[in-house]
């Protein structure tokens, strides 16, 4: 029998991209400062995350964007508890 003794890891990498004008602006500040937020609103998601795991940005057609390599912090539960209707986000991963 082997046994693994080391760190073991199940997440994987994740991405979204939502239109701007789908967001108003207090929605749109939040997601790209999602951390902080996070601490603002004692989000669920604090247990499991890290300030460095998403990358957030702003794409010159107006879009956000964010991709991570270790979706510990499930970023559509954040979406909803900040009260972006995840209807209009496209997800992979």
């Amino acid at each position: 029998m082997k046994l693994r003794t080391g760190f073991v890891s199940n997440s994987s990498s994740s991405s979204f991209i939502v239109d701007m004008k789908d967001l108003n602006d207090d929605q749109a500040n939040q997601l790209l400062d999602y951390w902080h937020t996070a601490v603002e609103i004692n989000s669920t998601e604090l247990e499991w995350g890290s300030e460095f795991d998403w990358t957030i940005e702003i794409t010159p057609d107006g879009k956000i964007t964010g991709y991570t390599t270790m979706d510990n912090f499930d970023m559509k539960t954040f979406m909803k508890e900040i009260g972006i209707d995840t209807s209009k986000v496209k997800f992979d991963g």
